[in-house]
């Protein structure tokens, strides 16, 4: 409607009914998006103009890595799920290359953390870092890895038929939104934690039995398997796979 009035809006808008302020605000942030954690951060540093061109971000950047510095904060893999499974640095998060690389590094590492990146290029890693700056990272960007000549590690691959007979013998977490686990359930028996949260809230799951992540078939679930592997749970990434498990709708 390109109108109203205040009479209809008293009948049919559902914020207009008659509710406690707890239940209206809870109303209105149902089912939003995340937020990702850089995003307060992005807003106080537009309001004090603390804006960096990429020349000036460059420059921040470090790209001679002190050797204890891979221990001292996250490593983030920019290579793609599949490169990352057969090997990669050990504790090292994995967010690969896609329209949402830096919402994601902005989602998962805090304002308050520094970060390396790593890649096989270093020019593909410049233009991460450019990606880097238009959320406001660019003093927590310390710099870059290349391939390292240290041994790499290899991710668990998963036995999807054994997982399928078996899944009470794994720990499964659904790392979708809200609205999407809502709309979609999978697996009656997983443990929810969205993607963005999962850093955090990891000690909520159980390490008795191997984990398998999953989200809605792209890389979420990859991204979630590499930070639990981080914290050194014992880890699969369901992957396409997830599609196999989807209940079937049938209509009439």
């Amino acid at each position: 409607a390109t109108s109203s009035t205040i009479g209809d809006e008293r009948i049919s808008n559902v914020a207009l009914k008659p509710m406690s302020e707890d239940a209206f605000a809870e109303m209105l942030l149902a089912d939003q998006p995340m937020v990702p954690k850089y995003f307060i951060h992005s807003v106080a540093a537009n309001r004090k103009k603390e804006i960096a061109t990429f020349q000036e971000a460059m420059k921040l950047v470090t790209n001679d890595v002190a050797e204890n510095a891979k221990d001292e904060m996250p490593i983030v893999d920019t290579r793609t799920a599949d490169t990352f499974k057969q090997s990669h640095i050990k504790n090292s998060i994995n967010i690969p290359d896609e329209k949402k690389f830096e919402t994601w590094v902005g989602a998962i590492i805090s304002p308050e953390e520094n970060f390396l990146l790593f890649g096989e290029d270093k020019n593909a890693l410049s233009g991460f870092a450019e990606r880097i700056v238009k959320i406001g990272y660019e003093k927590n960007l310390k710099g870059f890895l290349l391939l390292p000549d240290e041994k790499l590690v290899q991710s668990n691959s998963l036995n999807v038929s054994a997982f399928s007979e078996h899944q009470n013998e794994y720990i499964i977490v659904d790392v979708r939104n809200n609205t999407e686990r809502k709309t979609q359930p999978i697996f009656e028996n997983s443990i929810h934690i969205p993607l963005h949260q999962l850093r955090e809230r990891a000690n909520e799951i159980p390490k008795d039995k191997p984990v398998v992540t999953h989200c809605g078939g792209g890389n979420r679930g990859a991204i979630g398997a590499s930070i639990l592997d981080a914290q050194n749970f014992p880890v699969y990434d369901l992957g396409m796979e997830v599609k196999k498990f989807v209940p079937q709708t049938t209509t009439n």
